[in-house]
C-alpha cells in the first residue's frame, strides 16, 4: 500500500506529515506486521492512530516541534530506513500515520 502525504506543516527546524488511510476491515484480521520505509534529513518520529512507531536520529526523551535531531544524518536523507509496524494499531475506518521530520540544527537544509 502506498500513501500520499494529505498535509505538511513547515515550521523552524520541523517539517511535520500526515496521511489518512481508510480501511474497511482492519489488516490487523489478516497480518501481524507491517513494513514500512522512511527517508529522513536528519530525524524523524512516526506515528500511526497517535502511537508511535519508529523514532530514528532522535533523543528518547520526549520531543517538541522546536527540538533537533541527534545529529546530521550521514545519508543526508537519501536512504530509505525500514520499519515494522504492530498491524493491531490500525482500525476500521480512517487511520492517521504522521511523522515529524526534525533538523540538526537551524542551520540544516
Amino acid at each position: 500500500m502506498r500513501t500520499q502525504w494529505s498535509k505538511a506543516t513547515v515550521l523552524t527546524g520541523v517539517l511535520l506529515v500526515r496521511a489518512a488511510i481508510r480501511l474497511h476491515t482492519p489488516l490487523s484480521s489478516i497480518t501481524t506486521n507491517l513494513r514500512a520505509q522512511v527517508r529522513r534529513d536528519d530525524g524523524v518520529i512516526v506515528y500511526l492512530n497517535g502511537t508511535e512507531v519508529y523514532r530514528e536520529n532522535m533523543t528518547n526523551d520526549p520531543v517538541g516541534y522546536l527540538d533537533f535531531a541527534s545529529e546530521i544524518a550521514s545519508d543526508d536523507g537519501d536512504n530509505f530506513h525500514p520499519f515494522s509496524i504492530d498491524a493491531s494499531l490500525l482500525v476500521s475506518g480512517d487511520n492517521v500515520i504522521a511523522a515529524e521530520i526534525h533538523q540538526a540544527n537551524a542551520n540544516s537544509s
